[in-house]
């Protein structure tokens, strides 16, 4: 069974992927099939866009020393921007790529060739990928990289006030987890 939430608020889009990961044959967490990715389809906004992202890593599970392949389909030209949160054991986010520019209905592998291969070193546990797509670079947006507190609200978000002069940007977000084990 795939558990999925997306929430969305004027433009943005939210979407927690948890994996039922299983290590060394243990039961999967979830009692269901391991997620491997996540697909997110925002309705449409004032806007009128209809941005929907599509984002899988190549495992829902990895030991240290192994090395990760994320695909991205966005439906729309768009900015890809990837974050790896980590294990949420540390206050740590870190920008893997920051407004890459994609085609719309085309997959990209991240990495893209020639720019290195990600390579799996931290604590065992579930990491988090955030991918984020915007309609313009997330800095016009007024997007920075998410602060924790932002993600660790459940029902009420502050969203800026909006100029307006012109629409809100356009940002889709979606969560991908897979585990790190021992071996």
């Amino acid at each position: 069974m795939r558990k999925c939430v997306a929430k969305g608020l004027v433009g943005i889009v939210i979407a927690m992927i948890y994996s039922g990961a299983v290590a060394d044959g243990a039961s999967s967490k979830g009692g269901g099939e391991p997620i491997v990715g996540c697909a997110l389809t925002m309705t449409k906004d004032a806007t009128g866009s209809g941005l929907s992202i599509k984002a899988n890593t190549d495992s829902d599970s990895y030991k240290k020393g192994d090395f990760l392949t994320l695909t991205v389909t966005p439906t729309e030209d768009a900015y890809i921007t990837v974050i790896d949160q980590g294990s949420g054991e540390t206050d740590r986010n870190f920008k893997l790529f920051s407004d890459e520019e994609v085609k719309g209905n085309e997959t990209y592998t991240f990495p893209p060739p020639g720019a290195g291969r990600l390579q799996i070193s931290g604590s065992t546990g579930n990491n988090l990928f955030e991918v984020i797509a915007s309609k313009v670079p997330l800095a016009e947006a007024g997007q920075t990289e998410p602060k924790q507190e932002e993600r660790k609200s459940k029902d009420v978000n502050l969203v800026p006030d909006a100029e307006a002069a012109e629409p809100e940007p356009v940002v889709t977000r979606c969560t991908l987890s897979f585990e790190i084990r021992e071996k």
